[in-house]
């Protein structure tokens, strides 16, 4: 395998082209109103997404990924600031999002059951253009700093926790 394949930043990033793809989804949805059986099944769709992967991804770059970068810079300071700069904005960034989400699942949620409701389209685009300009500066910003940062140890640290992370089954260490 190469470099580029076990890099878990690349996990992150990836994983930002699924979530937008979903939102495109949800920005579709008003235009599927009239077909009840497709809003219910779209519907449905975006949410299960959000809560799966969205949500779990906000946890992993919070409680993994950032952890993960501010571990070596204790002997760098100015970039040890830029980090956590980075790291509280997109923080900021993600309780923002869920909080968009917050306002627009309980219509989904209704549309997903078949009913009938309004959906704010405003609301649905201030969620997909807030999440695009995130996943921007990730991408453009932070990940490269976090490849800066980490080295084959921390990139492999941090692949070996996202591996335990999602695996089915927990062990339990035993002293």
């Amino acid at each position: 395998m190469s470099s580029v394949e076990t890099n878990p930043l690349n996990e992150f990033s990836g994983c930002h082209s699924g979530i937008i793809k979903h939102l495109q989804l949800l920005a579709d949805l008003p235009k599927h109103l009239a077909d009840v059986s497709k809003t219910q099944q779209e519907a449905q769709k975006i949410i299960n997404f959000f809560h799966q992967v969205v949500l779990e991804h906000h946890k992993e770059e919070e409680e993994e990924l950032f952890e993960a970068v501010r571990a070596p810079l204790k002997a760098e300071p100015q970039q040890a600031q830029r980090i956590k700069e980075q790291a509280q904005r997109l923080t900021q960034e993600h309780r923002h999002l869920e909080q968009l989400w917050s306002q627009l699942e309980p219509a989904l949620k209704k549309l997903a059951k078949g009913k009938t409701t309004a959906l704010d389209q405003g609301l649905i685009e201030q969620l997909t253009q807030s999440y695009f300009k995130h996943a921007e500066f990730e991408e453009n910003e932070f990940l490269p700093l976090a490849a800066q940062v980490l080295d084959g140890n921390g990139l492999s640290a941090l692949g070996l926790s996202l591996h335990m992370r999602h695996q089915d089954t927990q062990y339990r260490a035993y002293i």
